[in-house]
């Protein structure tokens, strides 16, 4: 829970930050400084807890050539996220619309994770997706601009194309954490950081042809600097939501975000009342609350069976020597040739009536 709780916090700082930060630097210099700094901290991390060696694990190329699609998809992610503020976007529909990774997520994890999901709860990922897709749709009728800060087509395709991309590299994320054999979490991240690194690189270098490396700083104030760090803080986060929870509940995480910020934009005065787009709002809302309530229902029913269905340590341990045993007293009657072994009574029987020992006994002293 406290995970979760400082993992929002930092998430509203994401989007409070980024509104702030409208000088004249270049997007890509912030999101390589954050990268850069989670490959230093990752190492010094990896030293400090395994050992100098273990550092070679960080840096070692078959590590995070495997997961450079996973950062590309990360960068650009943030890349577009970052447009979708230059294009005078604000943080309440941003991450209202971005609710929408939350029935992608849990789309695209069925199809490359194997991940299953109950009837209800397709049935609540399909009214999310439903409010998501009618708030947006009234942010952009006409004269929304006038009425309540409207969206603009190039905000809303920036918008799109960060929960596409980071929906994608979440997921394909934590089939890295949570694989057979995978590496320390620390290292994971530090590969998945260098990949980012030498995206950002090639990004500034081929696509920004404004850019010239003498002038990195160029643009940056104190609100940039705060951004280098609430995405550094936000990265590590949502990195250790993932690997301790899962992606969708990392998406179910957000709705708290997501209420902070529309119910901030309409205090503060950043957003008019319309009451069409607050009952929206409160279907996403409500929505989301509704499949985290079952995604804890169904998780707490399923230890529950276990617990009661399942064998316990001591039954299995009792099982497993009655197995054995029967084994011992059929090599012992097959050995001295004193019984057929169709004649030696089935396991179950054994078991029923608590003779495995006993019989056991008798074989070998015949």
């Amino acid at each position: 829970a406290l995970l979760v709780a400082v993992y929002i916090m930092c998430d509203i700082s994401v989007y409070l930050v980024n509104e702030q930060a409208v000088g004249c630097y270049t997007k890509s210099t912030v999101l390589l400084m954050k990268s850069s700094l989670s490959v230093v901290m990752g190492i010094a991390l990896t030293w400090w807890r395994r050992g100098r060696s273990a550092c070679v694990e960080c840096v070692r190329p078959q590590n995070w050539l495997r997961l450079v699609p996973v950062s590309i998809c990360f960068s650009l992610s943030n890349i577009a996220l970052m447009s979708a503020f230059e294009d005078n976007g604000d943080a309440a529909f941003i991450k209202l619309f971005g609710q929408m990774k939350l029935p992608l997520t849990a789309l695209l994890s069925c199809l490359l994770l194997g991940t299953r999901y109950s009837g209800q709860q397709w049935v609540i990922l399909g009214m999310i997706l439903t409010a998501c897709t009618q708030f947006t749709t009234l942010k952009l009728q006409p004269g929304a601009h006038m009425a309540s800060g409207g969206a603009s087509l190039a905000e809303l395709t920036s918008v799109m194309s960060w929960v596409f991309l980071n929906v994608l590299g979440t997921l394909f994320g934590e089939r890295a954490f949570k694989a057979v054999g995978a590496l320390p979490f620390v290292t994971v991240m530090t590969n998945l950081r260098i990949g980012e690194v030498l995206t950002l690189m090639c990004t500034l270098t081929f696509w920004e042809s404004s850019f010239r490396w003498g002038q990195f700083f160029h643009g940056w104030d104190r609100w940039t600097i705060a951004l280098v760090v609430v995405f550094f803080g936000d990265t590590w986060l949502s990195g250790l939501v993932v690997r301790s929870l899962s992606s969708v509940t990392k998406g179910i995480a957000k709705c708290g975000t997501l209420v902070s910020l529309y119910a901030l934009k309409l205090f503060t005065g950043g957003l008019s009342f319309v009451l069409p787009q607050f009952l929206g709002a409160a279907m996403v809302v409500q929505s989301s609350a509704m499949f985290a309530w079952l995604s804890v229902q169904g998780s707490g029913s399923e230890g529950t069976r276990s617990s009661a269905g399942g064998p316990s340590p001591a039954r299995s341990r009792v099982q497993s020597a009655c197995r054995w045993i029967r084994g011992l007293r059929l090599g012992a009657a097959w050995a001295v040739g004193c019984a057929p072994l169709e004649a030696v009574p089935p396991r179950s029987r054994c078991v029923e009536r608590g003779q495995c020992v006993a019989s056991a006994a008798d074989a070998v002293r015949h």
